[in-house]
């Protein structure tokens, strides 16, 4: 018994040291670049690991600063470990700023890099680009109103949580507003996209 207890006092330093030598993960957030009126390109460089390895990285972004994994319009993983990636924006609205930054995780937690904002271009002639919703109240604690011009002509409007589940769908069939319960859904963030044969559009609701 006494040479037991000497073996786990001689080794218990050398253990944790092992422990506490990893550190948090070093990355930055690339410029963005390839802008156009619904589209952008990012990505982040992992110059360390801090001693974990990251199995899941790539960017983020909202009309906000300080997107996480959890709250955002939009996330594109890109692999894994360290090193550049980049990653596409997609379903944004024209002449719109946004906030995007890198993200890195590993099993101490998520990492991410400064953000960086960037305006979308001004859609083309050529875009059926006025397609557009209002949407009230928002923050909203149980009902919300959507309305929109007859002439965008809206075939479908979805309804997801922060993961990308869809929560649900209407199809408007010629009408230019909808109004929609959401006193059952949990309080967070929400995404509403919306579409008719040509473009789509995207915004956040917020539940209280």
């Amino acid at each position: 018994m006494i040479r037991f207890l000497l073996f786990a006092v001689a080794f218990a330093p050398s253990l944790i040291c092992a422990q506490n030598d990893s550190q948090a993960p070093q990355l930055i957030t690339l410029p963005v670049s390839g802008i156009t009126s619904t589209s952008a390109i990012s990505g982040g460089d992992i110059l360390s690991d801090g001693g974990n390895f990251i199995f899941n990285r790539g960017i983020v972004w909202d009309i906000d600063t300080g997107a996480t994994i959890l709250v955002n319009l939009g996330i594109a993983a890109s692999g894994q470990g360290i090193g550049q990636y980049s990653g596409t924006m997609t379903n944004l609205a024209p002449e719109t700023q946004y906030y995007v930054r890198a993200f890195a995780q590993d099993l101490a937690g998520d990492f991410y890099g400064a953000d960086i904002s960037f305006v979308t271009a001004a859609a083309s002639i050529n875009e059926a680009n006025n397609i557009w919703l209002f949407i009230g109240p928002n923050p909203t604690t149980d009902f919300v109103q959507l309305r929109w011009e007859a002439k965008d002509d809206i075939k479908r409007i979805a309804l997801y949580d922060i993961t990308g589940k869809l929560i649900f769908e209407d199809w408007p069939l010629g009408s230019t507003e909808k109004k929609w319960d959401l006193s059952g859904l949990a309080a967070g963030n929400y995404i509403l996209r919306w579409n008719n044969d040509q473009v789509q559009g995207s915004g956040r609701i917020i539940k209280r």
